[in-house]
């Protein structure tokens, strides 16, 4: 028979709380770990202002929401796309000004200033509009040069040792 001579070893002997404290950490750092891979998805550019992930295209709220993580990629996110708004909009009006000009230059066989006043506005806005999907697009690289979506492999170890039980958690 064995007797006790230090603390450690009453405190491990004592009413069995030391296993139900360890099934616990060891839940709680499944629970946090596994939630921390998740929430680590890559994104996908699509083109044309549109993001991807796992297979389904992000309304610009969502995006939004997975980008709060990293303010530089949210911020150019928002840069791009409202710039890529704003290119659409001046686009319009460059449209119609160009078929006002163009039917002016068919129908009455008469060049009008509309026609290049229309190209020239169109052309400002497919470049703006061009640019702020630029800026979507270089986002998603940011955001996703920071996310770290590697395979993740751990290794949960058990331990007798003279004081008591050891558990170990390697990344």
């Amino acid at each position: 028979m064995k007797t006790v001579t230090s603390l450690a070893e009453i405190k491990v002997i004592r009413k069995g709380s030391f296993p139900r404290k360890v099934c616990f950490a060891l839940f709680a750092i499944g629970v946090v770990f596994m939630g921390s891979v998740s929430a680590q998805s890559k994104l996908n550019y699509e083109g044309g202002g549109k993001i991807q992930q796992n297979g389904v295209i992000l309304k610009p709220t969502q995006v939004r929401e997975i980008m709060t993580v990293n303010s530089g990629a949210l911020s150019l996110y928002n840069s791009g796309k409202s710039m890529s708004t704003t290119g659409a909009v001046i686009m319009i009006p460059g449209a119609i000004l160009f078929g006002v000009g163009t039917y002016q230059l068919i129908a009455e066989s008469t060049f009008s200033p509309l026609l290049i006043g229309g190209a020239v506005v169109w052309g400002a806005g497919f470049i703006v509009n061009i640019s702020g999907n630029n800026k979507i697009k270089n986002s998603v690289l940011l955001y996703n040069s920071k996310t770290t979506n590697k395979d993740v492999s751990y290794q949960v170890n058990f331990g007798l040792t003279e004081t008591g039980l050891g558990v170990s958690m390697r990344f």
